[in-house]
């Protein structure tokens, strides 16, 4: 009744105070609108309810509402399991999955949380046919695997590591401890492996920074080397130097470690140790060795630890041992073992 009032008088106020009434016009009709929208949607609530309340005892009860629009197709389902049996998370699986199929599909937590509730046995078994699942053979000095990691020191400083290795052999190619993470540091350890170990055909990487910026695909181009970059997301397409860095932290969280040169110290003597005395399984019981010294058809040529008179007091690795010294008391024995070997 007020706004009726108001909007009659509309004119004699446009005349007097014309900016006082284009605003109070404006008010007007945005509670207006508001006091329609609120008895649309009371009508449509009184209309539902008594839908319900009159519908024929006959009738069947209506199936209840999806929660979800529509289903998914099935390559996003089989993709979801997959990704759960690595990743774990419902939230991990969702950014991983949003991130490779960026523009053509996207799925939400909930989505995925709802899914994986739903099929627990599937994502089970997806786990266990890829812990099952044999490492494919990969040709000595073809491919390596480049990645970095952080470790941080007794003083609380962080320090990060520059880790090569060679898919074929498993050999740690280089390992060293960079002070910066730029393009130029990256490609003056990668040049002194291939001086060292020759050059490879193609190095994978991550998609870090580093490994996408134009210096690095220049330098790639220049030396004839085919640059492999992983999914993003997905650290398990570059597995074998990550699990190099699994091991070598297990052993690491167990030294005590006070300076930048004490790091690199427990490195090279780690090296030494994955090269020429730590046996692999995907290797058929055999030692990684650097490519540089073996012939190209072979996988490795250094004799398990066994073979070569290694024999440790309590274990042969050096994440499930916890006696460091003992350790390295091993190491040098070993090392003084197998140099009657050949080992070249």
């Amino acid at each position: 009744m007020y706004c009726l009032i108001i909007l009659l008088l509309r004119p004699l106020f446009m005349a007097w105070f014309p900016v006082q009434a284009w605003l109070l016009s404006r008010c007007i009709a945005m509670l207006l609108a508001a006091q329609v929208r609120r008895r649309g949607s009371s009508l449509r609530r009184f209309r539902r309810c008594r839908s319900r309340t009159h519908a024929p005892a006959h009738t069947l009860p209506a199936a209840p509402e999806p929660r979800y629009g529509r289903a998914k197709p099935d390559w996003i389902c089989r993709e979801v399991i997959r990704l759960a049996a690595r990743l774990g998370s419902c939230r991990r699986v969702a950014d991983a999955f949003n991130a490779i199929h960026r523009g053509r599909a996207r799925v939400s937590k909930t989505w995925v949380n709802d899914y994986c509730r739903a099929h627990p046995n599937e994502i089970a078994q997806a786990r266990r046919a890829m812990r099952r699942r044999k490492p494919y053979a990969v040709p000595v000095r073809r491919r390596w695997s480049l990645d970095l990691t952080s470790v941080r020191l007794s003083g609380g400083e962080q320090q990060t590591i520059f880790g090569l290795i060679d898919q074929g052999s498993r050999a740690v190619l280089r390992l060293q401890v960079i002070a910066h993470k730029c393009t130029w540091t990256l490609l003056a350890n990668l040049c002194l492996a291939i001086a060292e170990c020759g050059r490879p055909q193609a190095i994978r990487t991550d998609n870090e920074g580093m490994f996408a910026s134009r210096l690095w695909a220049w330098a790639f181009k220049f030396a004839d080397i085919r640059h492999e970059r992983i999914a993003p997301k997905c650290p398990w397409l570059n597995g074998r130097v990550e699990r190099f860095f699994g091991t070598l932290k297990g052993v690491l969280r167990q030294l005590t470690l006070p300076s930048t040169v004490a790091l690199q110290s427990a490195l090279d003597e780690f090296t030494g140790f994955y090269i020429h005395v730590r046996a692999h399984q995907g290797l058929q019981g055999l030692t990684p060795r650097k490519p540089g010294a073996v012939s190209a058809s072979s996988i490795c040529s250094t004799p398990s630890p066994a073979a070569a008179g290694y024999k440790p007091s309590t274990a042969c690795s050096w994440v499930t041992k916890p006696d460091v010294e003992g350790l390295r008391q091993d190491f040098i024995t070993a090392r003084y073992r197998l140099s009657a070997c050949e080992l070249g």
